[in-house]
């Protein structure tokens, strides 16, 4: 700790006083006793051990055992304790009275509040400060069985002094690493199959990710194949992410690396004779008897692209995402580029090769009759 502990400095003087007369010995005691107490409590505050604080304290009512500070407010007050220095200056003895006042000399945290630091890096940048300022403040204390406390209300003022050094400092929480913590933290999401929770930190819902995860959640459990797209998708990407332009109202932070192909893996299931006529022999089906969903269609497609994602071929990858603070503090996301599906299941009826051979299928597992097939081609212009 760079703090310089206090000094009660009794002069040659004083001592020759002493010895002199006992009233000014008596002084003297007393000034080296309410240096002592002065001494434990501005150590014990320091130190943030208010167990031991209230000790010095008249009734043990020390404001700051009694006030207990945020965590951000008292990591800050650690910081400035650790980089200052105070002495303790003209103790005036008055029968069981006493009065001594600190000089504290603080950091100045004036001259680091324009580098736009976010509350870590202005944390971290305490340490480095040249400037001082400095701050006298008034303690009494009382003599009680020979022993001298602190009075609480000097407690208190020096809780207020340290609270003001801080009150009105402000942070820039848009930083590059809380931005690029941001898009991990999005792509960490996908991995695991939370696109409910991904798509809550976007800053606006006209993109495919807000819309599948709003497919998700009105599909009653139907579309979980579309977490599982984009979490086996996710889950095999390996990636940097770096913050490629910065301004005061947003970050892009580029992501680059590889990830499976995921249209790839699209074509591949689509294009898959075997994969592709069961589920249109399902719609068919449906179809003909008026109760189609294609939520439960779209859901055993994206099944199997969830399957085919996982082994298909890994090509590269690059990604952008617009990074913003909201009004409440909190960072959003923009996505600029980057993978996407395209798969629009509402398509399905134009897929004529696949619904010929879904009507075939249907008729040799007895699931439509035969008088049903010229009824589902004129329905479906097959």
């Amino acid at each position: 700790m760079n703090t310089r502990n206090i000094l009660c400095v009794l002069t040659a003087s004083a001592f020759i006083s002493g010895m002199l007369g006992s009233c000014s010995l008596f002084e003297a005691r007393d000034k080296t006793a309410v240096c002592d107490v002065m001494t434990g409590y501005l150590e014990s505050v320091q130190q943030a051990d208010y167990d031991a604080s209230k000790s010095f304290v008249e009734d043990e009512a020390d404001y700051f055992a009694d006030n207990v500070m945020s965590d951000n407010d008292a990591v800050l007050i650690a910081a400035i304790w650790d980089n200052t220095e105070f002495d303790v200056n003209d103790i005036v003895i008055d029968g069981t009275t006493a009065t001594a006042s600190v000089i504290f000399s603080f950091p100045d945290l004036e001259s680091i509040t324009e580098e736009g630091y976010s509350f870590d890096e202005f944390v971290e940048a305490i340490p480095g400060i040249d400037d001082t300022t400095e701050q006298t403040l008034e303690f009494e204390a009382d003599k009680e069985d020979e022993n001298w406390l602190i009075e609480s209300g000097s407690t208190e003022d020096l809780y207020n002094l340290l609270i003001s050094l801080i009150e009105d400092l402000e942070f820039n929480e848009l930083t590059e690493e809380r931005a690029i913590e941001a898009v991990d933290t999005f792509i960490g999401l996908m991995a695991q199959g939370d696109l409910a929770n991904a798509a809550a930190m976007l800053n606006a819902t006209d993109n495919t990710y807000y819309s599948y995860a709003q497919a998700v959640s009105s599909a009653g459990g139907a579309l979980d194949g579309i977490n599982a797209v984009f979490s086996n998708y996710f889950d095999r990407a390996e990636y940097e992410s770096e913050a490629s332009e910065v301004t005061d109202e947003y970050i892009i932070v580029t992501v680059t690396g590889t990830a499976p192909d995921l249209q790839g893996a699209v074509d591949a299931v689509l294009d898959n004779e075997d994969v592709m006529v069961p589920i249109y022999a399902d719609y068919v089906e449906a179809y003909i008897n008026n109760n189609v969903n294609l939520f439960a269609i779209a859901g055993s497609l994206f099944d199997e692209v969830a399957a085919e994602v996982s082994e298909v071929q890994i090509i590269p990858l690059e990604a952008q995402f617009k990074v913003t603070m909201g009004d409440d503090g909190q960072l959003y996301l923009e996505p600029l580029s980057g993978p996407e599906i395209d798969v629009d299941a509402g398509s399905l009826t134009s897929r004529t090769d696949y619904i010929a051979a879904a009507i075939m299928q249907l008729f040799r597992e007895g699931r439509i009759t035969i008088d049903q097939i010229d009824e589902i081609q004129q329905m479906m212009g097959v």
